[in-house]
């Protein structure tokens, strides 16, 4: 069998499964709504309240980008290439496969998503985007590392997304793959 050669590759995102997180997102928002204007107030009130403004000021921000997404958004967010990938959720720029020191897949509760590190001297050279500093922020903050990256808002699958990254990976940057395997899973 031949190897194939691996030219660029782009993943669309899907409009139907944005607008679906930015209603879900949204149920969450008017909860929090709900819980500032006193709509759970029992024993423990100001809680109540305080939940509410936690949950306005995360879903407020989530639903923010989702929107931006919608409207704005990239009809191609994702790119890969042999010189490497452009995610314009995450990255203001295309990162070399070298760059990466792991690729991973991350599972919990099943929900998975694949976590890319860059190597420590990598982290600083490449432009993020707004979300992605929070999110990474957000991230060490639990004490997880590294972007983790899913495909809620593509229209592909998450096995189609992490076999196309994985053979990308495999072909271009072998040494992030744990133990050289293709479909290798941490669990936290």
């Amino acid at each position: 069998m031949k190897p194939v050669a691996l030219g660029q590759r782009t993943v669309n995102r899907s409009l139907s499964k944005l607008i679906g997180l930015l209603g879900i997102v949204g149920i969450f928002l008017a909860t929090g709504v709900w819980l500032i204007q006193g709509g759970a107030v029992d024993t423990r009130g100001e809680i109540s309240v305080l939940h509410g403004w936690l949950s306005v000021l995360v879903f407020g921000s989530i639903s923010t980008e989702l929107f931006v997404r919608v409207i704005l958004g990239e009809k191609t967010p994702v790119r890969l290439s042999p010189n490497g990938l452009v995610d314009k959720r995450y990255f203001k720029e295309e990162i070399p496969w070298s760059a990466f020191s792991r690729v991973s897949v991350w599972s919990h509760r099943r929900n998975s998503a694949i976590r890319l590190q860059l190597a420590s001297e990598g982290t600083h050279q490449f432009g993020f985007t707004g979300s992605a500093t929070i999110t990474r922020w957000f991230n060490k903050s639990v004490g997880l590392d590294g972007l983790y990256m899913t495909s809620n808002d593509l229209d592909i699958s998450f096995s189609e997304l992490r076999n196309l990254m994985f053979t990308y990976v495999k072909e271009f940057q072998p040494s992030a793959l744990e133990d050289g395997h293709t479909l290798s899973k941490s669990r936290h």
